[in-house]
């Protein structure tokens, strides 16, 4: 018998719960397809893998988060040490990225091939979220560590297209990555007729901003944007959480006269209805993220049939997807007169809403059936 016969998938992941975020819901699919096409699955994660409820009072604190994520990491770390050997292919995210630290050393002691599914580029994004500047000596010395850290996967899953270019220039080893994007299951994430109970802007176009209000998901660009938009049939919706919700509530209560509402956090369970809210999905990023993630609130709005409004660049695996089918418009990240005016056209031509096809095209190309057969095939 084979050596390849004989092969373990281990998956190690902070996250294996599709109630907890977007990770892990993404997680919790891939496990249960792999396990259901009869491939020998192991799975290892923390003992408190749920750790959003558990870190709820100390998310601002950004020591004890970090130590959190350490223990977490060792723990992972050690768990993976017991489990493996020369046949196992292990499986892991880009998160915690302290843990991704140690595989390269881990794969060297045990022998493992290593898989790595990349939903964030480290330490890149921390020059989208201002944390550090490229001048920095601490940066270059994190960038020369990942990039060796990312060349050692046998195999490197990027999640868009502008995400791979980046990786390809990170490892120089073109010929180990491949492009597998996200998906929603279209059981789960379906259109609904738009619900405006509790909110009073039945005769106007409803942008919804859903999910992380992260420091890199472009927010303060379009705060400013809505500032600048003049259409009177403009409202806008914000549904989720994160680092930025301080600044919407403050622009909320600033301008009482710009049709905003903010609608709280969803669970999982929810998102459908949430996606509902609204006409039109606002997707955004900081200008400094091409490459570096692609936000999945993209394909849940598609599943649930709403068309895109996208604040990315062109070559972006968002912008792309735009350029491809007939599920949105588009305009350059980090300039907000640009977006008002995309937002004023939309309002203004709001037939053209209705020539779009978001939830066809969902289905043409991203339901979960159609990518998850497409990591299947990876093993």
């Amino acid at each position: 018998m084979s050596d390849s016969s004989l092969r373990t998938i281990l998956i190690v992941t902070e996250y294996v719960l599709e109630s907890q975020n977007s990770t892990g819901y993404f997680w919790s699919k891939i496990i249960k397809k792999l396990m259901n096409s009869g491939s020998g699955v192991i799975v290892i994660t923390s003992k408190n893998s749920d750790v959003d409820k558990k870190t709820s009072a100390i998310k601002k604190n950004i020591i004890r988060k970090f130590f959190e994520k350490l223990r977490i990491s060792f723990e992972l770390a050690w768990l993976t040490i017991k489990a493996t050997n020369k046949n196992s292919i292990v499986l892991t995210g880009t998160n915690p990225f302290i843990f991704l630290c140690f595989i390269p050393f881990l794969k060297v002691f045990k022998k493992f091939k290593w898989y790595l599914l990349v939903h964030d580029v480290f330490p890149n994004n921390l020059l989208a979220a201002k944390i550090l500047e490229e001048r920095d000596f601490f940066y270059k010395i994190l960038i020369s560590y990942f990039n060796w850290v990312y060349s050692s996967a046998d195999k490197l899953i990027c999640i868009g297209r502008d995400m791979k270019s980046v990786i390809d220039q990170k490892t120089k080893a073109e010929s180990r990555s491949v492009v597998i994007p996200a998906w929603v299951n279209e059981d789960e994430v379906f259109p609904l007729k738009k619900d405006n109970t509790g909110l009073e802007y039945n005769k106007k176009i409803i942008f919804q901003f859903f999910g992380n209000f992260g420091m890199v998901q472009g927010v303060p660009n379009l705060l400013k944007a809505i500032e600048l938009v003049s259409v009177r049939n403009a409202a806008f919706v914000f549904i989720g959480d994160g680092a930025m919700l301080g600044d919407i509530e403050e622009f909320i209560k600033s301008n009482p006269g710009k049709n905003v509402e903010y609608l709280g956090s969803l669970p999982q369970k929810d998102k459908n209805y949430g996606l509902s809210l609204c006409d039109v999905a606002i997707v955004s990023l900081d200008p400094r993220m091409f490459g570096l993630g692609v936000p999945s609130k993209t394909y849940f709005s598609l599943a649930a049939g709403k068309p895109i409004l996208a604040a990315v660049d062109a070559d972006s695996e968002v912008g792309l997807m735009i350029e491809e089918s007939p599920i949105g418009w588009r305009c350059d990240p980090g300039d907000p007169k640009q977006l008002a005016s995309l937002i004023d056209w939309v309002c203004t031509n709001s037939h053209e809403i209705t020539k779009m096809r978001p939830r066809e095209v969902f289905l043409e190309k991203y339901t979960e059936e159609i990518i998850l057969k497409k990591v299947e095939a990876l093993f």
